[in-house]
């Protein structure tokens, strides 16, 4: 299941014609930022809170925002550490990551084992299977606990341990 978000893209003036859009746009658009606006029926509800997130963003902080998804990413790694089968995608150097980390499992399917958290677990992970990565993106927010990390660890534990 996916939901709408909504999102910023700043496109250079000049830079506008060269970029495709996602949604065909009419060529009166080339030039105009607003033909990467081509959704079909937008959401109020969505439009209408991008005003909200952004004061939300501003009270928090862009600093204690990336510090709080630096200590989130570092802790779900730190617990899977341990486990033999495992290994991270992510570079290991703190400076080098911070709200998404992904990691492997050896001899799994990414798939099955998103899945698997999805269906026996309920958490919500992607797989990434490309020809030169695959692995598990997890991807915390600012408003994850440690509860929920500990709680997807243990779930992975249980997954390697084959007692799901």
């Amino acid at each position: 299941m996916y939901a709408k978000g909504a999102g910023l893209l700043y496109v250079k003036k000049e830079k506008i014609p060269s970029v495709w859009a996602l949604m065909a746009s009419e060529d009166k658009n080339r030039h105009d930022i607003r033909k990467f606006e081509e959704i079909g029926t937008h959401s109020s509800a969505t439009r209408l809170s991008i005003g909200e997130a952004l004061l939300f963003h501003d009270a928090v902080g862009a600093k204690r925002k990336e510090e709080r998804l630096r200590f989130l990413t570092t802790y779900w790694m730190d617990r899977l550490r341990g486990f033999d089968r495992i290994t991270f995608n992510t570079p290991q150097d703190p400076k080098l990551y911070c709200a998404i980390g992904n990691f492997s499992i050896k001899g799994a399917d990414p798939v099955k084992v998103t899945d698997y958290l999805m269906s026996r677990h309920r958490i919500i992970t992607a797989p990434i299977v490309h020809d030169d990565l695959s692995g598990i993106r997890i991807t915390p927010n600012i408003f994850t606990g440690l509860q929920d990390l500990d709680r997807f660890a243990d779930a992975i534990g249980s997954y390697l341990r084959g007692s799901g």
